[in-house]
């Protein structure tokens, strides 16, 4: 591998961890620094005092999405990308339903590795998964 070969590597790996780095922050740091980068003064300044003055945003449900509910949230004149505001990137799902006493007990009373172990037995499987209801 040459020099400038594994270079490139290291810039192209640089970026991705500032990309997993950069979506790791909290939605408004990433809006304080869309906006900087944007040279957007007067919108980051107006996005520093709705912070400080109201503290976390409402939360804007759209379909099975979550978005952080500042004001430059779908603001035309800004024309900022809504996944900026995204606060979840995976679906939102149901609770479970609560367990009944036979799982209750099944997971009190018997290890997980032995759970484990047990299903791999065809003669236990069956018991061991109608128990458990597919749960560890």
């Amino acid at each position: 591998m040459t020099p400038r070969r594994a270079a490139e590597l290291t810039v192209r790996g640089s970026a991705r961890r500032a990309h997993e780095v950069y979506h790791r922050l909290p939605v408004a740091a990433r809006l304080r620094l869309e906006l900087a980068a944007a040279v957007r003064p007067e919108a980051l300044r107006d996005q520093i005092r709705y912070e400080a003055a109201h503290g976390e945003p409402p939360v804007v449900v759209d379909g099975r999405r979550h978005y952080a509910g500042f004001p430059a949230f779908r603001d035309a004149r800004l024309g900022l990308p809504d996944e900026l505001f995204l606060l979840r990137e995976e679906p939102v799902f149901e609770a479970a339903p609560p367990l009944n006493p036979a799982q209750q007990l099944w997971r009190v009373a018997v290890p997980e590795q032995l759970r484990r172990r047990l299903r791999r037995h065809p003669a236990w499987r069956r018991l061991a998964n109608s128990v458990s209801a597919g749960r560890g």
